[in-house]
């Protein structure tokens, strides 16, 4: 007779992951990221989501499970993009890869347990390495700095109307900066004029004074904003801030004082002339 022996067998399945830290330009820890996985590198089938400072992608997670490959030496890339950055903060557009591959031992004979194993690995790595940091940058403001202005309506009348402007900040670095900014009217025109100061670091206190008013009565104060100043408008950060000026000389000789309202949108629109009778008002 023959008598046959079976070999005892056990599958063993071991699983990895890497780790993902999102930082500052400083290098400091950062939170409020989100992250999407995708099986194309143009980044439209999403396989999973993250989100917070620090996360970590396994190859046991559930949402992986349809994407481990079978075959031994088998790999597949996935491609891992945050989808919205902290607040204040630039997104990170890279797009980086993460590639799992398997491999597959058979019949290793295993004398203590005196059975032959077959161990699957999936093994899994981020841009080539087990873990990455992800940098954001921070964002710069923008000053919206708007002035008014009342029109002596004389057409003989010669009106000095550029304004100038000291700003002060200190920049990302904390160095003090101080810089000037003019506001040029067309006397025949304009009553309305914005000017818009550009690479404002945030979180740092401004203080903007205005040091020339030509023929108009300067606005004798300085104005100081802060981040509750700050308005976040379609992606970016504008702190607003509005200074009025009167010509040089009296009320009741001007005859005529505009007088200032917001619209919808925020804009600033003349409502109102003292001295105008009603039929002239602007509509």
């Amino acid at each position: 007779i023959d008598i046959t022996n079976t070999k005892r067998t056990k599958e063993v399945t071991e699983h990895n992951d890497i780790t993902i830290t999102k930082k500052d330009q400083d290098g400091e820890a950062l939170d409020g990221a989100k992250f999407s996985l995708y099986a194309d590198e143009d980044c439209t089938e999403e396989v999973g989501s993250y989100e917070g400072g620090e996360f970590k992608i396994k190859t046991d997670d559930e949402e992986l499970s349809d994407y481990l490959p079978e075959e031994n030496n088998g790999t597949i890339t996935l491609y891992l993009k945050e989808t919205e950055a902290p607040r204040k903060y630039n997104m990170d557009e890279a797009v980086h890869p993460v590639v799992i591959k398997t491999t597959i031992k058979t019949d290793e004979y295993d004398e203590k347990e005196n059975v032959f194993v077959t161990t699957t690995t999936y093994s899994i790595t981020i841009d080539g390495e087990s873990k990455i940091d992800v940098t954001n940058t921070k964002k710069e403001a923008k000053i919206k700095l708007t002035k008014l202005i009342d029109k002596y309506f004389d057409a003989g009348e010669s009106t000095n109307a550029t304004m100038v402007f000291t700003v002060k900040y200190t920049d990302k670095d904390g160095n003090p900066v101080e810089e000037n900014a003019n506001v040029q009217f067309d006397p025949d025109k304009d009553f309305i004029q914005t000017v818009e100061i550009d690479h404002i670091p945030l979180d740092t206190e401004i203080e903007i004074t205005e040091t020339y008013s030509g023929n108009y009565k300067p606005e004798n104060k300085t104005q100081t904003l802060t981040d509750d100043d700050l308005k976040e408008i379609d992606g970016e950060f504008v702190y607003a801030v509005t200074f009025e000026n009167r010509l040089v000389r009296s009320d009741r000789e001007m005859g005529i004082i505009n007088k200032y309202e917001k619209d919808a949108d925020g804009n600033f629109v003349i409502r109102h002339r003292v001295g105008v009778d009603e039929e002239e008002q602007p509509k």
